[in-house]
């Protein structure tokens, strides 16, 4: 059945205990893990098409699934280069083709995005907007580093600045991400999402219709403090 999707079950029912702790053990290091030969590949075939347009500002939908919301969004921001990354090359695959026709400004990679987002870091790319459309909640206590605030990419995730959106059917989740910011000075608005509105992505549709509530958070990351940031984590990488 279509609207079946099961809520996000936890023990966990606040903000982890050592959310703060963590963040602030990330903020204060520097992320090692080598960037993967494909990943450099999949950097390089979108280095090559930004380059077509330089003037461009960038919108980053990160981890856009079947690349749905990346061609709404390029639709909506006809003025920028829109940039969808999932780690599925089976959910991106039926599609790949018909984005480029359909919004030739708009590009889909096959990437995890810790990868891409210390590439686009390390060579100095900022953001326009950076939607994060529900991720993978992991919802066991014990799998706090698995949630992009608990990981230790996040300062990278922030440096890439500009208008942060985060949707999730998950309200720590989203508490979690609200705190996190915070330990870099960043103040963000939580909302409740309008279920009469047009969902952005199929999974949102999928959980509004199961009858989940579901949440966003919005922060602004304004370029000199993305800067800073970026300055205090630096590339933090080697490639495999």
């Amino acid at each position: 059945m279509y609207a079946n999707s099961p809520m996000v079950v936890s023990t966990q029912l606040a903000p982890h205990r050592r959310l703060l702790e963590t963040v602030l053990r990330h903020r204060a290091s520097l992320y090692q893990r080598p960037i993967a030969a494909h990943s450099l590949r999949a950097f390089a075939a979108l280095r090559e098409c930004l380059a077509q347009w330089p003037q461009r500002p960038l919108v980053l939908d990160s981890g856009c699934g079947t690349g749905l919301s990346t061609l709404s969004l390029a639709q909506q921001y006809e003025h920028a280069s829109v940039i969808g990354i999932d780690q599925s090359a089976d959910r991106l695959a039926p599609l790949v083709a018909g984005l480029r026709l359909l919004a030739p400004h708009a590009l889909l990679l096959h990437a995890p995005l810790e990868d891409i987002w210390r590439l686009l870091q390390s060579h100095g790319f900022t953001l326009q907007r950076h939607l994060i459309w529900y991720p993978n909640p992991w919802p066991k206590p014990q799998h706090l580093l698995r949630r992009w605030h608990g990981h230790p990419v996040f300062p990278s995730l922030l440096a890439l600045g500009g208008e942060l959106e985060l949707r999730s059917n998950w309200r720590v989740y989203i508490d979690e991400f609200a705190q996190a910011l915070q330990v870099f000075g960043l103040d963000s608005v939580i909302t409740q999402i309008n279920p009469t509105q047009e969902p952005v992505t199929p999974f949102e549709r999928k959980y509004r219709d199961s009858g989940h509530p579901l949440w966003q958070l919005r922060a602004v990351i304004p370029r000199a403090v993305a800067q800073s940031i970026g300055e205090a984590c630096g590339s933090g990488f080697f490639c495999a």
